[in-house]
């Protein structure tokens, strides 16, 4: 596919090499030209963007990879709202003609010709005054941050697009530094650091568009606050970046930027010291990670069940974590519910399953989100139930034809950088298994990869494995996994799921996994941190979730 058809397949018109509309400054005129399709480039007289078809994805936000696909990828990707074009300057009348919010920039070092360069603005509501910092991107307005000016609350507009601050300073550089805030990335520009740009939510956010706009980049400086979430968002941002080209600025007895240059004129960036090497610590900061680890890491990813997590503990970056159960008991049930729950916490997830494609994944995920039995998903109601986790960062990894262990590890680490993932679900393992002669020796090397993985990647994996062929009626232990006893060793946990079948055995015509009692023992047979122990839900087979089992409730 080269720049013509890639871009004819999004709708856009041509007259002979030329889009009647630019895709990035949505000019018309056939200002937007593709020069030699063969070669995949292109170029706007008016925007001056120019790049080919790689960097045409990377604009659409089409993911490289093809085994990744996000929830809103399924569900279709939705228009973001643009603000008016005549806010922007309405908000700057406002601002220049009233001498309070003036003076409020003033104060926060910001000079009149740094005011009038970003354009900001003033509004008023009745909750008060509001600083507002226009969003650009390729001259065009996206979106606004507004900032209280009585105290600390910021807010955007609903839908608009979320980018970064002063972006349209990335072309045709290979230099840039990233504050995490707007006044820090102003105070930067107004003493003379012009590529600069600043991260549009919080410390711990950074887009995975924002990681592609970056690919180019031959050095970045990061400046965040010199706080606990700065510390901890400056550290996502050099696992997604990558630490050989970033460079840490962090200046004692000053919060941000900001603060640092209320107070000197000039920052020179080679002061800034290069993120450490990966692997290596000294022992101080060991020392430091020991408490790091258990304010922060230790209680982040649960499972949607108090007495599951109970008797789980905590969950920890680099643990491994075996899931297993006879066919048709719920482990992808369960995974699917426990990804969720984390989403909806703003946890990026990554499920990667070998046994459903993303669809079916999403629709398992409507269902148990809407309590919508399988009888009732029609298209309206299910898009409702979907819309409320369009943004949720729900990720769905997949492979039908050249599967392999190599392949499932690349495309994790892939995804871990783009979307900074916090928990993996790997479904199943015994699908990696390609080898009839050493079965045994391949199933402990899978499993050691994975736990190895995990640790490299400083996050929680939940591996879904099948166990051997064990009686009706018998509950399986760790002994049971499928072809190796490797795979409980290496796992920090294994959690077993037993149902027993209905005396009938009959399916229901609402699934196969209607042939079990909903009743759902989960044993927690092997634990380094925890005793383990037995707790128990309910499986409602009819919407793919479990939920605490109640004895008053489901009567047995």
């Amino acid at each position: 596919m080269n720049v013509k058809t890639y871009l004819e397949a999004k709708g856009f018109e041509f007259k002979k090499d030329r889009t009647t509309v630019c895709p990035f400054c949505d000019h018309e005129g056939n200002s937007f030209v593709v020069i030699e399709p063969e070669k995949e480039t292109y170029f706007c007289h008016i925007c001056n963007e120019k790049g080919n078809i790689h960097t045409l994805k990377k604009h659409f936000n089409d993911t490289d990879n093809p085994n990744l696909k996000s929830f809103r990828d399924i569900i279709g990707k939705k228009e973001y709202i643009k603000p008016p074009k005549d806010k922007a300057e309405e908000y700057h009348k406002s601002l220049m003609e009233n001498q309070k919010p003036f003076d409020y920039l003033i104060n926060r070092g910001l000079n009149l010709v740094t005011i009038k360069y970003f354009n900001l603005g003033y509004v008023q509501d009745k909750s008060g005054g509001w600083i507002a910092i226009p969003y650009y991107e390729n001259g065009n307005l996206v979106n606004f941050k507004f900032r209280s000016i009585q105290g600390k609350d910021f807010r955007n507009v609903k839908d608009a697009k979320l980018s970064l601050f002063h972006q349209d300073c990335l072309k045709d550089i290979k230099e840039v530094l990233i504050c995490e805030g707007e006044f820090d990335a102003m105070m930067c520009w107004q003493s003379g650091i012009k590529n600069v740009v600043s991260i549009s939510g919080g410390a711990g956010t950074f887009m995975p568009a924002w990681v592609d706009q970056m690919e180019d980049m031959e050095k970045i400086y990061i400046w965040y606050d010199n706080d606990e979430p700065g510390r901890k968002g400056s550290g996502m941002v050099l696992d997604r970046l990558g630490i050989d080209r970033c460079w840490v600025i962090k200046e004692e007895g000053f919060k941000d930027a900001n603060e640092y240059f209320m107070v000197n004129d000039i920052y020179d960036l080679e002061q800034a010291k290069q993120a450490p090497i990966s692997n290596v610590i000294t022992f101080w900061d060991s020392v430091f990670k020991i408490f790091e680890h258990e304010k922060d890491q230790s209680s982040e990813i649960k499972t949607p069940w108090n007495n599951v997590n109970k008797l789980l503990g905590a969950i920890e970056g680099g643990d491994l974590i075996t899931l297993s159960a006879v066919p048709k008991t719920g482990k992808s049930t369960m995974a699917l519910n426990i990804a969720t729950y984390n989403a909806k916490k703003e946890l990026p997830v990554l499920v990667y399953c070998l046994e459903m494609r993303p669809e079916r994944l999403a629709k398992k995920v409507i269902e148990s989100e809407g309590l919508l039995s399988k009888e009732n998903f029609t298209r309206d109601v299910a898009l409702d139930i979907a819309e409320k986790l369009y943004n949720k960062p729900l990720y769905f990894g997949y492979n039908y034809k050249d599967i392999s262990s190599e392949i499932v590890f690349s495309t994790i680490r892939a995804a871990t950088r783009r979307f900074g993932l916090k928990l993996v679900i790997f479904d199943n393992l015994h699908f990696l298994i390609r080898s009839l002669a050493h079965v045994s020796a391949e199933v402990g090397n899978v499993t050691r990869g994975f736990k190895l993985l995990a640790e490299e990647l400083h996050i929680p994996l939940i591996l879904i494995a099948q166990p051997r062929k064990v009686e009706d009626g018998t509950v399986m232990t760790m002994n049971d996994l499928k072809d190796s006893s490797s795979i409980g060793a290496d796992s920090d946990q294994v959690i077993i799921l037993y149902r027993q079948k209905t005396k009938s055995n009959l399916k229901n015509p609402s699934g196969q996994e209607s042939s079990f009692e909903p009743k759902t023992l989960v044993r927690v047979d092997a634990s380094r941190y925890t005793s383990g122990g037995d707790t128990m839900l309910y499986f409602k087979g009819d919407f793919s979730k479990f939920t605490e089992y109640d004895r008053s409730i489901h009567g047995y």
